[in-house]
């Protein structure tokens, strides 16, 4: 049977709103898990380019920590970007670096609904995940020294896939606790620290094909 070409239009435009307010409360849920220690904002997007990775119409979380803006959404994880000599980049600027099509948006406040969905895992949110690990670590009385984000990408012959762990120091070497395994973050992982001090090498241990790695400073939240 052949659907009018109208009632087709009508699918579109509300298959494009439901991935918008699911986008909205996966996003609203990473605000609530980050908590009012660190800024944030919530901002709904119009996306200008016609066949990017980005839908038309998306939210998003942008946030600070480490001296980096982030830029997460649940379908494609969390990009950083870090100043350039000293001065904060603009949220126009960052949204340019994400996508070009990111011309136009506005801040979605807090009463605006969609509030946060339930408590499975949220979408693509390891860098997320290490930041609560680390909060809540510290709030247990734990002593944490010299907290830092290990970023690597994992490259195969068909994807390109980014991911991001929790480290810090202990008197027994590098603790590493990974979002993607649920034990690190009881007893986590621990390297001798020669082994750990290149973020590559210690990626590699973590996942032999790491590439690109990088490490991101953390201060130590108030408990």
């Amino acid at each position: 049977m052949r659907l009018p070409s109208r009632f087709l239009l009508f699918l579109l435009v509300a298959t494009a709103a439901l991935r918008a307010d699911d986008s909205l409360a996966h996003v609203r849920r990473a605000q609530a898990m980050l908590g009012a220690g660190i800024d944030s904002q919530v901002l709904r997007i119009e996306n200008a380019t016609r066949w990017g990775r980005y839908p038309r119409c998306l939210h998003a979380l942008v946030f600070e920590a480490g001296g980096v803006v982030w830029f997460y959404t649940p379908g494609e994880g969390t990009q950083g970007f870090v100043a350039r000599k000293g001065a904060k980049p603009g949220l126009a600027r960052v949204l340019r670096e994400v996508e070009p099509g990111f011309t136009r948006w506005e801040m979605i406040p807090a009463s605006a609904g969609g509030g946060p969905v339930d408590d499975r895992p949220l979408p693509n949110g390891c860098l997320i995940d290490c930041l609560v690990a680390l909060r809540e670590r510290v709030a247990r009385g734990e002593s944490v020294s010299r907290p830092q984000l290990l970023s690597y990408y994992v490259n195969t012959t068909e994807w390109r896939r980014g991911h991001t762990v929790l480290t810090y120091l202990r008197p027994d070497g590098v603790a590493v606790i990974d979002p993607d395994r649920l034990e690190t973050h009881v007893n986590p992982t621990v390297y001798a620290s020669p082994t750990a001090g290149d973020p590559l090498e210690l990626a590699r241990l973590l996942d032999d094909r790491a590439r690109n790695a990088r490490w991101v400073p953390l201060d130590v939240p108030a408990r």
